[in-house]
């Protein structure tokens, strides 16, 4: 049974996330959790306490604990008691290491459900940033959506609901049927057969390089280009960034973070290490 929490780093899910675990009755330590005060005097006295630690989402960003930069995934696990699980969103390479030394761990964004509430969060998010950026209203404007995935499905309803003209990229044509079923003009991720430079609006939902520099040479000044998807992005590392480029990483932790928390709370009451009767 796990009885003590230590939660670090990472945005304002892991505030939630920390007061969700102390109203289901957890002893929670928190170590720089944004808007919250470290509850011990050092990180290692959060983490030594702990029967499990959560982690954010990401996990890991460039080598270290999202938020904590002197923390890297070794030295946190040198820390940590023995049998401690951790749970975290995007583990990644983590995973190697964490298998290697014989550590339970959950990975959040393995669970199917948190995934799909993370795409509409995703989703929401991204027409938030669009809506507030644009000069044009989102009905009937011509948007470009890459990606046919979760985030892209649940993102093209949305602007098609409200009135956009909506051509969905896949690299795989055997999609496209579905795409027209959506309502939506279908094209091949890459290629772009319909042209870019009808857009007013670009969300990219891929994360590999699928925009190549005369491809972006394309794109009209004007067009608005909504990165969604984690690095290394959808531009290839050899172009310039459009005009009006939008880094849109961790966007349900930036416009439903509180959503997000309980989101990401039902997902650890799913994994074997945590039983909660009443999951909010």
């Amino acid at each position: 049974m796990l009885h003590t929490f230590a939660v670090l780093g990472g945005d304002a899910r892991q505030h939630y996330l920390a007061e969700l675990l102390t109203a289901s009755g957890f002893t929670v330590h928190t170590f720089a959790v944004p808007e919250l005060p470290n509850t011990a005097a050092s990180l290692e006295e959060s983490v030594s306490q702990a029967d499990a630690v959560c982690l954010p989402t990401p996990a890991v960003t460039s080598g270290a604990i999202t938020g904590l930069s002197c923390l890297t995934p070794a030295h946190l696990l040198s820390l940590l008691p023995e049998r401690a699980v951790v749970f975290g969103g995007g583990l990644g390479a983590f995973k190697t290491l964490l298998q290697k030394t014989n550590t339970p761990y959950y990975d959040l964004l393995q669970n199917s459900a948190l995934a799909i509430e993370n795409a509409s969060l995703t989703a929401e998010g991204a027409l938030l940033l669009a809506l507030q950026a644009m000069p044009i209203a989102i009905r009937d404007s011509a948007v470009l959506v890459t990606g046919f995935g979760r985030i892209g499905k649940s993102l093209s309803a949305k602007l098609h609901s409200l009135g956009a003209h909506v051509t969905i990229t896949t690299r795989d044509p055997k999609n496209f049927p579905a795409i027209e079923q959506l309502s939506c003009t279908p094209d091949e991720t890459g290629r772009y057969h319909e042209g870019l430079s009808q857009y007013d609006a670009i969300f990219n939902a891929v994360p590999a390089p699928i925009f190549s520099v005369e491809q972006l040479k394309a794109l009209r000044p004007d067009c608005f280009y909504i990165e969604l998807a984690s690095s290394p992005g959808g531009i290839s590392p050899d172009a310039l960034k459009p005009a009006h480029y939008i880094p849109a990483p961790g966007l349900p932790g930036r416009t439903a973070p509180k959503t997000a928390a309980q989101f990401i709370f039902r997902a650890m009451c799913d994994s074997p290490y945590l039983s909660q009767p009443e999951v909010l």
